[in-house]
């Protein structure tokens, strides 16, 4: 498979090689909605099993971590300023290298996130 941009892609061993080092921020946005919209399953999955040293990072609820909490509507997003607030709050700054990673919540049945 061919990437427009695969300077951004990293593999498993990279990934192995740098979990300790602390410019490497691993959030899981494992997503599998309920019909309330959240992400609760996500978050069971990822804490039945996940990379260590990697944060649930809840993308895919309703009122998920890059969701404005008080807007009206679902997956509205934050101001800039929660936003950094978000990231900062989960590891991420100015020099980061930020590896977003996802499971597939139904094996053979969909593509995950």
């Amino acid at each position: 498979m061919e990437f427009a941009h695969d300077e951004y892609l990293v593999t498993t061993e990279w990934l192995a090689d740098h979990l300790d080092d602390p410019a490497v921020a691993v959030l899981d946005v494992t997503g599998k909605l309920t019909s309330r919209l959240d992400n609760e399953p996500g978050r069971e999955l990822w804490a039945d099993a996940h990379i260590p040293g990697s944060q649930f990072f809840d993308v895919a609820a309703a009122k998920g971590v890059l969701s404005d909490p008080d807007a009206d509507l679902p997956w509205m997003w934050p101001s800039p300023e929660l936003f950094a607030r978000t990231l900062t709050a989960h590891g991420v700054g100015a020099t980061s290298r930020v590896i977003l990673v996802a499971r597939t919540p139904r094996p053979g049945l969909d593509s995950g996130t």
